[in-house]
């Protein structure tokens, strides 16, 4: 009775254990119950796990120092360059320094010791502070000369220190560029007393000139004058000499020795008054040569001033848009730290955290399946045998 219960409660048994062999064998189809169901299972480890985290990462946050940023706007200075235009005797406004140039000199080894000396930076070494320097070139694509910016950025552990690095930099900077732009106004105001020269060379010239002119149109109206009464005796002789030699046709020849006589002295002072005639046009067509040379020259002398007049206006605007190096915007003191940034890194450490979280409870469901389906195919492969 009992052997037969035996072998009933086995193939029972047997047969249970068949039933359920495909389902330990064989992977069950999961889904979204079933990760909802190990989420919760596990949610206390995924909370305390995720907050634990949070709070390690806070409390590194909270333990690091303080950072500071602020930023300082310049303008690159002009200077005025003779010759470096587009034509030949061109002239030019250039950048005192190139913005790249300027950018490697400020953020050179000898410079940033300086800085760092300046502020009192003992602790701090050059490499660190190099790395919290930002030098960064804004170029304006319709005005390169005049409208080019850097911005220079500082981030350091105290606010004051921030203001007081920048405006190091700035003044070492504005002082370098000086010279250059001082040598810039000096050419433009040499060039512009060259030119003030020039001009006044040039009226006292057209002054002479002018009077020349008017002394010589006073000797030709005087000339014009003198050559009228030589015409006024030439006319007057001539009809004296016709008169005469129409006399000599009727005269005696007892008188014509006498009328002879004053024929020839009157043809002389006839000839006399043409060769003097003559020569006044002579005077008057030279002084009237030398009057046109001079009033050419007066136009001349104009054309000069008003080319020597234009020049100062254009070193005038070239020295109007000179300008030194110049702070552009101070920097504002910070107030409030750049980094770190505690609530942002906790909550990026949160997310993080707790999707790390979330896998390992995977992980630990996913060995706890893994050990059950080890025992009960160890207990299948026991029954069979027995």
């Amino acid at each position: 009775m009992f052997a037969v219960l035996s072998r009933m409660r086995r193939s029972a048994v047997l047969g249970t254990v068949a039933e359920e062999e495909p389902q330990l064998v064989e992977e069950r189809s999961v889904d979204l119950f079933d990760y909802l169901n190990v989420v919760w299972r596990y949610r206390w480890m995924i909370s305390g796990g995720t907050l634990a985290i949070m709070a390690i990462v806070g409390a590194i946050d909270l333990s690091l120092p303080r950072s500071y940023q602020a930023s300082l706007l310049l303008k690159v200075g002009s200077m005025f360059v003779a010759g470096k235009g587009t034509g030949a005797d061109a002239d030019a406004l250039v950048l005192i320094e190139d913005p790249q140039t300027i950018a490697q000199v400020l953020t050179s080894d000898g410079m940033v010791l300086k800085l760092k000396e300046s502020l009192g930076l003992d602790q701090t070494d050059v490499s660190s502070l190099k790395d919290a320097l930002s030098i960064k070139a804004i170029k304006s694509e319709s005005d390169p000369a005049g409208s080019t910016l850097m911005e220079l950025r500082l981030t350091l552990d105290n606010p004051k220190l921030v203001i007081d690095g920048l405006h190091v930099l700035a003044r070492h900077l504005i002082e370098e560029h000086r010279p250059r732009y001082e040598a810039g106004v000096a050419l433009i105001d040499r060039e512009s007393q060259s030119m003030r020269e020039k001009i006044a060379v040039n009226r006292l010239r057209r002054e002479s000139a002018q009077q020349k002119t008017a002394e010589m149109g006073r000797s030709v109206k005087v000339e014009a004058r003198f050559r009228e009464e030589l015409v006024a005796n030439i006319t007057k002789l001539t009809a004296e000499l016709v008169q005469i030699r129409s006399s000599l046709a009727k005269s005696k020849s007892s008188d014509a020795i006498l009328f002879r006589g004053v024929l020839q002295s009157l043809d002389a002072n006839l000839s006399d008054l043409k060769v003097e005639r003559n020569r006044s046009r002579l005077r008057t067509q030279e002084w009237e040569v030398q009057i046109r040379n001079l009033e050419d020259e007066q136009v001349g002398l104009d054309d000069q001033m008003a080319d020597l007049q234009g020049r100062i206006a254009e070193l005038a605007a070239y020295r109007v848009r000179l300008g030194n190096t110049m702070i552009r915007s101070e920097p504002v003191l910070p107030t409030i730290p750049m980094g770190p940034g505690v609530k942002r890194e906790v909550a990026v450490a949160g997310l993080v955290g707790g999707m790390a979280v979330i896998v390992l409870a995977f992980f630990i469901e996913y060995l706890r399946n893994a050990r059950r389906r080890v025992l009960d195919e160890r207990t299948l492969m026991e029954l069979q045998q027995s």
